[in-house]
């Protein structure tokens, strides 16, 4: 448990898309909300699923792959 964002680049040439559950205590959103605050990129967005946890993927895979369709279709 010593892996610090911050420590690495946080620079980006790419779009950055975040997709976390609302509720997830292990990486809590207002910690994402400040990597988010402190990177740059071209396009940065959070999505928050509501009654998800750490992994979203799992827990809601609906709403997950809702919130990943709609990142594609901002590259297209």
């Amino acid at each position: 448990m010593t892996f610090e964002a911050l420590e690495k680049p946080i620079d980006f040439q790419c779009p950055v898309y975040f997709i976390s559950g609302a509720e997830d205590w292990i990486c809590p959103v207002e910690l994402i909300r400040e990597y988010i605050n402190q990177i740059s990129a071209p396009q940065k967005e959070l999505t928050l699923i509501q009654g998800c946890g750490h992994s979203p993927q799992n827990a809601c895979p609906k709403e997950f792959a809702k919130a990943i369709d709609k990142y594609f279709t901002h590259i297209q």
